[in-house]
Order: structure tokens, then sequence, then C-alpha cells
């Protein structure tokens, strides 16, 4: 985990060792509880993951191997579950091992290699299929991987218990993966208003009522929210300005404990508001798990003064490789940062990002700041899959079979049934033109024909897009788009 070492040479300037110590420091307690956090949401992921199992991750569902492959290219070789799409059996042994890995991490035994086949199988997992990918999964990957870096063991663990001397060593820990990962929670924030300024929508102060009228997130709450028009444009100044500010809060200079749990409490608050108004997944959990490295080492002496240390105590300090490894990938994320900025984009070399992308360093935070598709059209709206049955009568596939409506709804999330389904269908809108739509409906036509039984059977699928005007609220007439249309064999 740590050795001894020499001390850092920061020791010849002790104030500046000072500052860095306690603007910067992790504390190991707070690193356990994000390791067992972490374990936790894995187990949670695969659980709703494997409830569209056959669909997503089997060759019998919505995008068979060749499909992704043609698209992505040979990345996928790197998957593990890629390989094993074409079992079910095979497949659904894996999500068990990621499970089992899970648990070693949360039990903390051999808590290294839990953390790297917890990153590995996430990684593997989001490679088998791009299409799912969302910015809370790229979150969870980014925390287990800086946590390869860090001490997440030394505390709350099987592996604390077998290391008798990690009881009596300094709570405070100082490294370059931890400064990493505090860097890594700001620059989601930071870095998303950057994007955002390049988006109309949020400069002109409309970006929270054109993001309540995108359906396949928005849930009964938001659809609620939406209707106080008067407080929507305060609510978007708002955001920007917490994630610009918050952060620094978590860095006051003599007041470092006191900003922190602001700083966590002020974005805590922001997620509860996001999960309330949007189903978007594990985003609002990971995001509140990821701020959990910033718990200061007051709080836990405070409430549980039973693992308080000498203030004296000796602190571990990481190895050599530790921290050479940990400043490349520390530049590599700061670089993919920089680079997502448009003006900046062609300062970064192309080696950084082929770098990046093999580690699965992929940054990108520009969550809500397009409002057309690459086609310049309007993305706010929800998808209708009409079906002709052989009798010539239409059903909504993604209403349960209910007959077709082309009125817009208060909410869209519940008829893509989660919100990896939301994800998928808003991949296909950017991806209208692609490949992907054959599959998806020759997957349609197998699953509700074999539904439907002798009482029907379907001729053909239209899939349709209704765009909702952003001033539009509740059940109004929509202009809708084909997207696809295609028959069943």
């Amino acid at each position: 985990m740590t050795d001894e070492g020499t001390r850092p040479h920061g020791a010849r300037w002790p104030w500046l060792a000072g500052v860095i110590r306690e603007l910067f420091y992790v504390d190991l307690r707070s690193l356990a509880l994000l390791r067992v956090c972490l374990g936790l949401l894995i187990i949670a992921d695969l659980a709703t993951r494997a409830r569209h199992f056959t669909a997503h991750y089997t060759d019998l569902g919505v995008a068979p191997r060749d499909v992704i492959l043609e698209q992505y290219g040979m990345s996928c070789y790197l998957s593990v579950h890629w390989w094993l799409r074409g079992s079910m059996a095979a497949e659904a042994l894996v999500f068990v091992v990621g499970g089992l890995f899970a648990i070693g991490l949360i039990a903390g035994r051999f808590t290294r290699v839990m953390t790297a086949g917890c990153w590995y199988l996430q990684a593997s997992l989001l490679m088998s299929m791009p299409l799912l990918h969302t910015a809370g999964d790229r979150t969870l990957q980014l925390m287990l991987f800086w946590s390869l870096f860090l001490p997440v063991g030394a505390r709350w663990s099987l592996d604390a218990t077998k290391h008798v001397g990690l009881a009596g060593r300094s709570n405070t820990y100082v490294s370059v993966a931890g400064f990493a990962i505090l860097m890594q929670v700001c620059f989601v924030y930071w870095f998303a208003v950057a994007l955002k300024m390049y988006a109309p929508m949020w400069r002109e102060g409309y970006a929270v009522a054109f993001a309540l009228t995108r359906d396949s997130y928005v849930t009964a709450f938001g659809a609620w929210i939406r209707q106080h028009e008067s407080i929507l444009g305060l609510m978007t100044l708002s955001v920007l300005a917490w994630e610009l500010l918050g952060p620094f809060l978590a860095f006051i200079p003599m007041m470092t404990a006191i900003g922190r749990v602001g700083a966590i409490v002020g974005f805590w608050l922001l997620h509860i508001g996001f999960g309330l108004a949007f189903d978007l997944g594990i985003f609002a959990w990971i995001s509140s798990a990821a701020w959990l490295v910033f718990v200061p080492t007051e709080f836990w002496d405070r409430v549980l003064p039973g693992s308080r240390t000498d203030p004296a105590a000796e602190p571990l300090r990481p190895r050599r490789v530790e921290t050479i490894l940990a400043a490349v990938f520390f530049a590599i994320v700061l670089a993919l940062n920089v680079r997502s900025i448009p003006h900046f984009r062609k300062l970064v070399p192309s080696f950084v990002v082929r770098a990046g992308s093999a580690m699965r360093l992929r940054q990108g935070w520009g969550m809500f700041t397009k409002q057309h598709d690459t086609q310049g059209r309007a993305n706010n709206g929800r998808f209708v899959i009409a079906a002709t049955l052989a009798d010539g009568s239409e059903i909504d596939l993604l209403a349960d079979g209910a007959p077709v409506s082309w009125l817009l709804p208060e909410s869209g999330t519940r008829r893509y049934g989660t919100a990896r389904w939301s994800q998928f269908h808003y991949f296909y809108y950017e991806l209208s033109t692609s490949p992907y739509w054959p599959p998806y409906v020759d997957y349609l036509c197998r699953r509700w024909n074999q539904r439907l039984g002798e009482d029907g059977s379907i001729d053909r699928i239209g899939i349709w897009f209704l765009v909702r005007p952003t001033a539009a609220l509740g059940n109004e007439q929509a202009r809708p788009i084909l997207f696809y249309e295609g028959g069943c064999d």
C-alpha cells in the first residue's frame, strides 16, 4: 500500500508543506467510506443493468457484437463483456464476478486487487455497450481509477485488521494521488461551467427551462417544476454560480474543515435536486459519493472520537512509483479537460488523447449543453415507436402496447422504463442514420411478436420523435419526426 520512504522535500519549506497539508489532504476514514460507497454503487448498478440483461448485453438484444465493433473499432477487444455477448450464461457469470469484486471492495480484503478488478470490469462493461455510457458511469470509473493509487483500505477494512501497524498511523494523508482525486471532483464542475458558456441557453438564462422539456429524463417532479417559469431563470444562474464557486469553498486556508463541510452539503443538495427533477441513473449518487473524499479530519474526530489518532503520529507515505504514475495520469486528465473546451482543443497533442482513451480517463462534462442534434434538430421531446399490426391497428411499443398518441405527456421517463433506456434512445437520436436502427427494430419485432402470440403480430415499425416546443407544457400537440421505418421479417 505505502512504504516509509524519505520525507518529502517540502519539509525544507515548512510553511509550504503546511499549506499543502491543510488544503489538499484526504482523511483515511473518508477514503474508507468512499470505498464502501463505490462497492455498493457497483452492486446497485449491476442489479439495475441486469433488469434488461438480454436487451443490452447479449447478441439477442438491441446491438449485436458486429454492429458495436463496426462503430467503435478494436477497443471492444479489450472488453470481456463484449467477447461473451454470444453466451448468456457466460455473460451472466461475468456480472456475478463483478458483484463479487464489489463485495471484496466493500470488505476491504486484498483491497487494491479488488479495486483493480472493479475498475476493469466497469470499463469492460462500458466498452461492451457504449450506447449506455453516462456521465455517472464515467465518474464511477474515474473514482475507482484514482482509488488504485490511494490507501482506501487503510481504515475499516479486513486489510487494516491484518496490518496492525496501520492503526497507529495518522489519519491525514497527503499525496499526488490525493490531490488528483480532489481535483477530479472539482474539474467536473469547473469545466462543465466552461462548456456551458458556449451554449446560448446557459448564457441567456433558459437552460433549466429547456432541460426540463427533455422528456426522456424528466420526472413527474421535474414536469411540475417546469410549470413555474418565473423561477427557472434564477435556477439556471444559481446552478452556474454554484458549480463555478462551490468547489473553492473546500480550499479556504485556516477554514478548511468548515469550507469542506459547506461544499459537501451544497453539492449534495444540488444533486438531490438533480435526482428529483431528472432520472439520471447513478449520476446523482456517484456525484454525491465523490464528495466524500473531502470529509475533513475534524468531522471524523468529533463524530467518531475513538478513531482519532495522535497528532504526532507518523503518516502513511506513497510509494515513489505511485507518485510518478499519479502525476502522469493527472497531467493527462488536466489536458483532456482543457481539450474539451473548443477554443483549446488543438493545444493538446493526439498522443495524450490516445493515452487517456487507453486508460479510460475520458473527460468532457458538457451535460445539458446541446439544444440540437448533429443535423440541427431540437432534441427536447420523446420517442414514439408506432407498430402496425397485421390487422392494421397501431400500438406504441414504448407505451406498453397502448394505442399510439401524438400528445406529449407530463413526463416521458416512465415510458422508457429506466435511465439506461433513456440514455439508449438519446444516443439513437444523436446517431439517427446509424446502422443501429435495424438491429433495434429486429429486437422489437422478436420481443413483441413473442409477447403478442396468437393475438396479433407486428407488420411494420415506425420510430418517431415528438419535438416539444420549449414553451409547451402539459398535453400539447407535438411536431413528429420520422427517424426510421422497417418491417418485421
